[in-house]
Formats: C-alpha cells, sequence, structure tokens
C-alpha cells in the first residue's frame, strides 16, 4: 500500500492523511516516501504541534472507537500515539487545519495545526485582501 499510495499523495500535494483500521491513535511527523526502504519513511520536520507549509505529509490513525483497543508498537516517525478510546475533531478555519484528539474521557490526547502560506494575495487600495494563491499540486 505505500508503495501505491503515498508516491499519489504526494504527487498531489496531500498535506494531512487520515484513516482508520488498526484500534489505536497514532500520528506521524510531515513524511516523505522512502523508495528505498518502504518501512521506513524520512521525516521533515520534527516539530510537534505546529506545522506551516509541511514538507510531507502528515498521517492520522484514529481507530479507537471499536470493540477494543491495540498495543502500539511506536515508531521514531510518529509524533503522538495513545492506547485507549477517543476521538479526534477537524477544523477549518481559512487557511489553518487544526486537529484535536480527545480521549473517553475527554482529554485533550493531542493536537496540531498545519496552515498554509500563500504565494501570492491582491490587495486593494481599503487594504482588504482580495484574491489569494496557493500551490498547485503536481500531477
Amino acid at each position: 500500500m505505500r508503495r501505491t499510495y503515498h508516491p499519489v499523495f504526494e504527487s498531489f500535494g496531500v498535506d494531512l492523511v487520515i484513516q482508520g483500521h488498526s484500534h489505536n491513535y497514532q500520528r506521524s511527523y510531515p513524511l516523505i516516501f522512502n523508495e528505498e526502504r518502504y518501512s521506513e519513511p524520512i521525516m521533515t520536520d520534527k516539530e510537534q504541534t505546529q506545522y506551516r507549509d509541511p514538507k510531507g505529509i502528515i498521517f492520522v490513525i484514529a481507530g479507537t472507537g471499536g470493540e477494543s483497543v491495540q498495543p502500539l508498537n511506536k515508531k521514531s516517525f510518529l509524533a503522538s500515539s495513545y492506547e485507549g478510546y477517543g476521538c479526534i475533531n477537524v477544523e477549518i478555519k481559512g487557511k489553518s487545519l487544526s486537529v484535536e484528539y480527545y480521549s473517553d474521557t475527554n482529554d485533550t490526547i493531542d493536537k496540531f495545526m498545519i496552515t498554509k502560506k500563500p504565494l501570492y494575495s491582491n490587495v486593494d487600495e481599503k487594504n482588504e485582501v482580495q484574491e489569494i494563491g496557493y500551490d498547485e499540486p503536481t500531477k
């Protein structure tokens, strides 16, 4: 799966992938695909919570709503992980996307934000933004 999807995500400029399946919570640092060692992605940033135009993809596994929770095999490319029940909240405001993971007792276990920087903006004479441009994905 890594060999198939990761290069496609990169070519379209994907910043965040949210998935389930594993019965635990995991969040990676921004990663790029390692063609030589598929199971060892390359970390591009070791920042914990604030990512501005990340140079890689952040992967979130939020599979903690099932019948059981699976133990973690913590990898070096994980920024956060949790063995317990919970859920995520994703909020998008303008050019920022924030994710918070809450335990089943409503404790905040993890949170992070991705902010996209505009490439250009047009500002009128009243200093009001009229247009903002972002990177187009490469195909």
